[in-house]
Parts: structure tokens; sequence; C-alpha cells
């Protein structure tokens, strides 16, 4: 199985567990009717879905309650939404065995939209906002809270007053779960680690997409992913429990709902973006123009008017949804058969991801009933799935650019090479010489001590040593005998001309051979030129070049004498020490003369 059905099947299993954990793996439910409901089972704990009263319009307190049993009441689903009322009152009773009286509990209530008071057998037990019959005097708040209690007797008064005049829904808009404390504590960790984990990973996955955005802005993918990221972590923050609410506690209510519509806004257009980017060649611009006119549109609605309006405007969210999301799909169909690299892997995580904005619609219209909200981590699976195909695009362009690379430096080395060996030529020497003396300088380099990549360096510099001869005469280079002062004196402006040629390159290379051509006819003793350098003024590239350079002269023909036997060589590098040449590196040459013979013959004159 290759890597990109693993991260495919992967996300798929993903989905199956969230689906599952979601949708199955919940306490059991109770299903009250008429306002009451039993539990008399053995659960720890339990949902209280069903039937609840609901005076309309009227805020029932502990004190009235009992005379308003007479009073008409509605009985309403829970969870569901209001559709006209603005304020009103939940009643329900849970009848409890003996065994459960005296026995701490907890009830844990979702978000309700948008204040709420709640008592417990006449106990005031919470304030999330105030509760009002006008909207002037109340505020919205509504968050999600765990009520603990301990129950006195076998029925348990449940009263809940909501008022709700800025928000498009009113009423409980999730589970409302009773249980022992330490099981329903549980299931608010659960929240918190899926919050805390979505924000976190969702930071991460936007700091990698901006880091690679800063260091190649070409490429906007990045940026669009990077921002997306973090305006949905930041959203899962806004969305979270009021565990963690803490964070962002100096935000009003307001301002919390009008970011979080930005936001959804903001990401669909960025979502956009980022597909029509991955996809290229199948994009249309009018699609993109069309999501980005009606969420700039939106948002302006979002900043200019109250939140009971513009949250109307989630419907206008879902008609994008419904409309990019085949576009969406087509755009990665196209590219599987245009075979865009990491088609598949971004096809397959869309549909996970698709699969748990689904799930969240539902839950958001009380069609389904699920513990967490799932599209943060449908987010989470697809953004991973897109960083492995990132992650391996760069991991293929790094061994583009390394195997260029490659090539680059073989081609420096060839060019130089080549160099050389056209200086040779002119001088009637075949072009084995400059490859001989860059393998002596790499060997005795070693042998020196430098490191590879060093003597490396040395072995393709140093084929440019003699780069000075192109400027000097045809009949002072080729004399077949010796030369006179004058001549020797314009022969040995070759070192200086070499030198002058390479000097003015930024490259390490070239700055080298630079070195090398200037410095290798330098001597140990100060008698050598164009300088007269002495000992260790010499630099060691241009002490090693020398010897390299002398005994292939000696060791071969040249145009002006025979190559010499390889006893008076060895006489002569003996005799040389410390004043021709640097007497450590002439006693390493010595002690492995056999080397540079093999050498020597490997690449010896045809």
């Amino acid at each position: 199985m290759n890597m990109t059905r693993r991260i495919v099947l992967s996300g798929l299993l993903i989905l199956m567990a969230i689906i599952l954990t979601s949708c199955i793996e919940k306490p059991k439910t109770l299903t009250s009717e008429n306002g009451q409901v039993d539990w008399h089972s053995n659960d720890q704990l339990v949902i209280l879905n069903g039937e609840w009263k609901v005076y309309k319009n009227t805020l029932v307190s502990p004190d009235d309650h009992e005379g308003l049993q007479d009073q008409p009441f509605a009985l309403r689903k829970v969870p569901s939404y209001w559709k006209k009322e603005k304020y009103g009152t939940y009643s329900l009773q849970v009848r409890i065995p003996d065994h459960k009286i005296g026995q701490p509990l907890a009830l844990k209530l979702p978000r309700i939209y948008t204040s709420y008071e709640i008592w417990i057998d006449g106990n005031l037990k919470k304030e999330s906002g105030k509760v009002a019959k006008l909207k002037d005097s109340a505020i919205p708040l509504g968050n999600p809270e765990t009520i603990y209690f301990t129950p006195t007797n076998n029925d348990i008064d449940i009263l809940i007053q909501v008022s709700n005049f800025h928000h498009r829904k009113t009423g409980i808009s999730g589970l409302v779960i009773v249980g022992e404390i330490n099981e329903v504590q549980k299931i608010n960790k659960l929240g918190m680690i899926v919050t805390w984990f979505t924000l976190g990973a969702l930071t991460v996955l936007a700091l990698i997409q901006l880091l690679f955005y800063f260091h190649r802005r070409k490429n906007k993918i990045h940026l669009y992913l990077g921002l997306f990221c973090a305006l949905i972590g930041f959203r899962a923050l806004l969305k979270g429990n009021s565990d963690i609410f803490f964070i962002i506690e100096k935000l009003s209510w307001v301002t919390a709902v009008r970011l979080d519509y930005i936001i959804i806004f903001t990401s669909i257009s960025l979502f956009s973006l980022y597909m029509s980017l991955y996809f290229p060649k199948s994009s249309k611009g009018k699609f993109n123009s069309i999501t980005l006119f009606v969420s700039i549109l939106s948002i302006g609605v979002i900043v200019f008017t109250e939140p009971i309006y513009f949250t109307n405007l989630i419907y206008i969210f879902y008609v994008l949804l419904f409309i990019n999301t085949p576009y969406y799909l087509y755009l990665a169909v196209k590219g599987i058969q245009e075979k865009t690299e990491g088609a598949k892997v971004i096809g397959s995580m869309f549909l996970v991801l698709l699969g748990t904005v689904i799930l969240d619609i539902l839950y958001n219209s009380i069609l389904v009933n699920t513990t967490v909200q799932t599209t943060s981590l449908g987010l989470i699976i697809f953004f991973t799935g897109q960083s492995y195909v990132e992650t391996r695009r760069y991991v293929t362009a790094l061994e583009q650019e390394e195997f260029l690379s490659e090539e680059i430096e073989n081609t420096n080395r060839e060019v130089i090479m080549t160099l050389g060996e056209i200086t040779e030529t002119r001088s009637k020497e075949t072009g084995n010489h400059v490859r001989r003396v860059a393998e002596y300088s790499y060997l005795l380099g070693i042998k020196y001590g430098l490191s590879t990549d060093e003597a490396e360096l040395l072995k393709v510099a140093s084929p440019l040593h003699d780069i000075g001869k192109v400027a000097i005469p045809d009949e002072i280079l080729n004399k077949p005998g010796k030369l006179t002062d004058e001549e020797f004196e314009i022969m040995k402006k070759h070192s200086l001309i070499g030198y002058q040629m390479l000097k003015y390159s930024d490259r390490k290379l070239i700055k080298v051979s630079a070195t090398i051509a200037y410095t290798h006819h330098e001597k140990f003793n100060g008698e050598g030129y164009p300088r007269g350098l002495k000992g260790e003024e010499i630099p060691l590239f241009g002490r090693i070049t020398a010897i390299a350079d002398v005994f292939d002269a000696l060791s071969n023909d040249r145009v002006y004498k025979k190559a010499w036997e390889i006893e008076d060589i060895i006489t002569y590098f003996e005799q040389e020490k410390g004043k021709h040449f640097d007497p450590k590196l002439a006693t390493i040459f010595l002690e492995n003369i056999e080397e540079f013979i093999k050498i020597n013959q490997i690449y010896r004159d045809k």
C-alpha cells in the first residue's frame, strides 16, 4: 500500500471514528413526557431529551411555580429552538430512586440562547447573562455550564428562565446531561481535550504554512492556508466550552458572535482561493468572484448590524457552501485526471472534511445530537493531508535541487578541467597534466589531514594553477631549450596574470583557484615568485599544489626535457625539503609516493 492510499485510508478511518464517537458513544437518553422523566435505571449518566414544559412569554420563579400548575404551557422538545417568543421558562421534573437521594450530582447544560437563570429544587444555581422581558435590560451570554447539586428527595425540579433579544434562535441548543459528578467531568474533559487539541493543531498548521509563505512569498497557497487555519483555530476558542472562555472573558458576547460570523465568511473565501491556486488549470474565476463578493457583502452586514439580523446570514453561508462544494469536487477530480501531484490526497481529505461539515450543519439544525462539533477535526484531517502533500513536494524539490546542485558542481569541475586542458594544450602538453595535478593535490590534502570537502575543493580548484599561461607568447611557452633570463621573467608573469584573471569572482571555488595560481610557484625558503613569500606565509593550498605540479613536471616528458627516474625525483624532494617545499608536506609525499606513482600511471600521457 503506497503512502497516498495510507493517508486517504487514515482520513476515512478518523472520519468514521468521529461519527461513531459523536453519534453512538453517548449516555443513555431518557425521553421525558409532559415535563416529567423517570430516572430509575442504574445508569451513571443520562441525557434529558424529550418534552419539557415551556411557559411562553412568562418568567416563572420557584416562588410562583406551584401556583402555575394550572396555567397554560407548551411542550417543547429539547433540544430545539423557539421561533417567535422572546422569553419563557423551561420546567422539567426528574424522578429518582431512593439510593440517589443525597448523592452529589452534576447537570451539564449546553449553550442556551442567549441568557438564562437555572434553579434546581428551588435554589438558584447559575446566571449566564441577564434574563429580562425587555431588550434594554437583557444581557446575552448563555455559555455552556456544569451545575453541581445534591437532591434531597425523589423529585428533582429543574427550572430554567430564558430570554433572547439578540440572536436568530432561542432555546436550548444541545444535550442536557445529568449524572454522577465524575462521569460528567469526563465529558467536560473530552470537550476540553477536543478544543485544546483543535486549537493547538490548527495553530501549528497555521505557523507551518505561514513560515512556508515567508520563505517563498510567490506561493500564496501557504498564505491562504495559514490564515485559514489561524482563523478556524481562533473560532474553536470562541465556540469552546465555558471552562476555557476565561481566555477571552473581556470579549463581549456581541463581539464574539460578530467575530464568529466574520471568520465563517472569510474562511470560505480563503478556502476557495486555496483550491483555485492548487488546481489552477481547472479553476473558474467566476466562482471565486461570487464567493468573494458575497463574503465581503456579508461581512459588511455583520459589522454594521446587530446579531439578531446578521445571524440569519448563516443561510447565505449554507448557499455558498452548497454552490462551492460541487466546484471543489470538480477541481479535485480534474486534478486527479490531470495527474496533479497530491490531487488524490486533497480530494479524499476534502470528502472527509465535507462529511464533518454536514454532520455539524445537522447538529446546528438539531437534526442530530452529537457530543462534539466535528468540523474543526475534519479541518485538521484535511490540512494534515495537505501538509503531507506539501512536505512531499518540498522533499521532491529538495531532491531535485540536490541533483541540480550536483550537476552544476560537476559542470563546474568539467569547465575548470577543460580550461586547464586548454592552457596545457597551448604549451604542447596533454590535458592529463591538470588531471594528475588535481588527483595529486587531493591525495596529499587528505594525507595532510584536510577534510574531504576541503580536499575536494582543492582538487577542483587546482587545474587552473597555470591558467595565466594563456597570455605567455608561444615562442617562450614552447621553447625547447632553456629560457634566457629575460624570457624567464616573462614566463614568471603567468602567476600574476592567472591571479588577476580569477580574483574578481565572488565564488569560493574561483577565489581558491586564484590563490593557487598566484602562490604555487612560491618557495618555502622565500626564493620563489611572484611575491617571495616564505614558510607558512604561503597558503596551504599553494604549498600542496607546488609539490603536485613539480612532481608531475619531473615524472613526465616536457618539451624541454625527458621524464626523470623515480629515484632521482625522491632524491630531489629530499634535498628540497625546507627549501622549495614545505618539509612536512614533502615528508608526507615521500612516505606515500607509491600512491602518487599509481595516479601518474593511471593518467599517463598517451
